[in-house]
This record gives structure tokens, sequence and C-alpha cells, in this order.
């Protein structure tokens, strides 16, 4: 089974990457979203956090990183394969909560440069909130994978 998955994380080159958020987007339907309670708040955050992923947390329900690498965990024991586009961060995120991944990895990128980079759906920008950027990968891999079939 595929999932398609982003995740949003405190600031881009902050060391060591903080989670703020996951979404993970399975084959068969199912989503999991889940937003971090620690670190993210106001004042502890920088400039770029604040003002493009803040306001799409501020009022979500926060979840302790314990639980978070819990659910995770649980909700891939289906997937074999996990497909994030460009999503160097994004998998050393998925590590620090469940371990070294054990999944076949695709980056919709590297599918995207092999067909010639043909026009993609109309998205002006990464929304930087986790759910929205999932879906939108799975939208993308299916565009640029025509004999897939969505489920």
């Amino acid at each position: 089974m595929q999932a398609f998955f982003d995740t949003e994380q405190i600031e881009w080159f902050s060391t060591p990457l903080t989670l703020a958020s996951i979404a993970i987007i399975r084959e068969d339907g199912r989503e999991l979203y889940l937003v971090a309670e620690h670190g993210i708040a106001r004042g502890k955050t920088g400039p770029w956090f604040k003002k493009n992923v803040w306001p799409q947390l501020e009022n979500e329900p926060k979840v302790a990183l314990a639980e978070i690498s819990e659910r995770v965990s649980e909700f891939l024991v289906p997937v074999n394969e996990l497909i994030t586009r460009g999503g160097a961060n994004d998998w050393k995120l998925l590590d620090k909560m469940i371990g070294p991944s054990w999944f076949y990895q695709t980056d919709i990128d590297k599918i995207w440069n092999v067909r010639g980079r043909p026009k993609l759906p109309d998205r002006a920008v990464k929304a930087h909130h986790a759910l929205i950027d999932a879906r939108w990968y799975r939208t993308l891999y299916f565009h640029l994978n025509p004999y897939s079939v969505a489920a």
C-alpha cells in the first residue's frame, strides 16, 4: 500500500529538526493529521514560521510527540511505499519519530524529471500545511502516473 506524506517543521534549518505537524494519506483514503504540542509557542519560533505556518496551526489540537510517534507507527502498518516531494527533512523527521524507515521511498520530483517535467496541475505555491500538501502530492503522483489507480 502507498501513502503520501508531508511534515512542517519549526524552522527549515533548525537544529535539531523539530516537528510542527505531520500528515499522511494512505492509498485506502484514510488520513492522519497531527500537530505537535512542543515548542510551537509563538514566541519560540522564527519569523518565517510565524508568518507561513503558525496561523494554520494555532487553533489546531496539539498532541505530545510520544503519542504522535505511536499513532504514526500504527497508521503506517499496512504501508510499504511512502511518497513525498523533495522531502529530505520529512524523511529525517519521520525517522526521528518511528526509527529508520523500512519503506520504499519515492520522491515525486524525481518522477517529474524522468517524465520530462510535464506541466503540472495549477497550484501557485506550497501551502505550508502538511495535510493540504500531502493531498497535493497525491494529486501530483497520479497526474504523473496516469496508469496508476487512485483508491
